[in-house]
């Protein structure tokens, strides 16, 4: 089975950011990966002109930690995904990947000799000079030593394992989503793709609980902070949307209300690292999409009110003639909710 491997190195802080995004998100969001083609190998450069070989291919997530001239580079193996989309910008190529399981493994030295035996086009310095591939398509079996987790354990031994690459970070807060539940029902909220991205489905006028949780092996954070914020007022924080990382390990709550809404509405969670004293932002992670369900209660309401505004009127004159009653009645009942259903029609336009 072919396993596409994907390097992001340390060379840059931006890329080193793709590592914390990759601690934190959630299994089925969209991640992205971005190349110049002479960092890809010549035999995924042929697989990309036809990129439905490459979708729904799976792919290995790896930090490299590329800092110190001349040695070389540590590979941590983080998690595993599947390839969406494979798309060439010139001489640059972009990959979109659906996040999956994390990775499990017990040695991170002896990981990487074997790693390094199988794939030989891994980067590495030769004369003082960095050589090598960041993306590589291998048939090997390295599933057979490294496997997949979901367990907060696990989670947290693979930043344990980030802490023995020679120039790991200490000021790195990672945290992870843990979960999304319905209060009114203690389940946690379904799931499902909604152009493109990993999207929740929820209930309107209900109160929700999200669930971060922090962890470092060394050291808090209080000068920093987590904030959790929505785009508008369809999905409003109740007890407010910042959490100090006060702690070297912890569980996050914030919650959430929904508002009723007659055609459903769609709102966006951004997860953001600040500065805790002053609110500045260090990095915007990443987004959340929800859609807030359609209120068949206001719907109902709507209907009601604009058809017996339409239809008083008439029943009122119908009374001048008694004996023709129930045909206005009908007919102004009909016309009034003929009425609603078109101004509700124009409303979702």
């Amino acid at each position: 089975m072919t396993l596409n491997v994907f390097l992001s190195s340390n060379s840059r802080s931006g890329y080193s950011q793709d590592l914390i995004d990759l601690f934190a998100k959630p299994n089925g969001t969209r991640h992205q990966f971005r190349y110049a083609k002479k960092w890809i190998s010549e035999q995924v450069l042929t697989n990309i002109s036809n990129s439905k070989q490459l979708s729904k291919q799976r792919a290995m997530l790896c930090y490299l930690d590329q800092a110190t001239k001349n040695v070389t580079p540590s590979i941590l193996p983080v998690r595993f995904a599947r390839i969406v989309e494979v798309r060439e910008h010139g001489s640059t190529v972009s990959i979109v990947l659906s996040l999956e399981d994390f990775c499990k493994f017990e040695n991170l030295a002896s990981l990487n000799t074997i790693i390094r035996n199988q794939l030989p086009d891994l980067p590495d310095y030769k004369d003082g000079d960095l050589h090598g591939k960041y993306w590589i398509s291998t048939d090997d079996n390295i599933q057979e030593i490294i496997t997949t987790s979901s367990e907060l354990i696990d989670w947290e031994n693979l930043i344990n394992f980030y802490y023995e690459t020679p120039n790991s970070k200490e000021d790195l807060p990672f945290y992870r989503f843990d979960s999304f539940t319905n209060l009114k029902n203690n389940e946690k909220v379904s799931t499902s793709e909604d152009e493109g991205d990993l999207c929740f489905k929820l209930d309107p006028a209900s109160t929700f609980d999200l669930k971060v949780y922090q962890f470092h092996p060394k050291k808090d954070f209080p000068e920093y902070a987590l904030q959790v914020s929505s785009d508008n007022e369809k999905l409003v924080a109740v007890n407010g949307d910042k959490r100090v990382l006060n702690t070297r390990y912890d569980l996050k709550d914030y919650r959430f209300r929904t508002k009723r809404s007659m055609f459903g509405s769609t709102s966006y969670l951004s997860f953001r690292r600040t500065i805790n004293s002053t609110g500045e932002v260090i990095w915007e992670d990443f987004l959340l999409k929800f859609k807030i369900k359609p209120s068949w209660k206001l719907v109902a309401i709507y209907t009601f009110t604009i058809t017996v505004s339409f239809a008083a009127p008439f029943i009122v004159r119908s009374y001048s003639n008694p004996d023709n009653n129930i045909p206005v009645f009908i007919a102004a009942a009909i016309g009034g909710l003929l009425v609603s259903i078109a101004t509700l029609l124009k409303e979702k336009d």
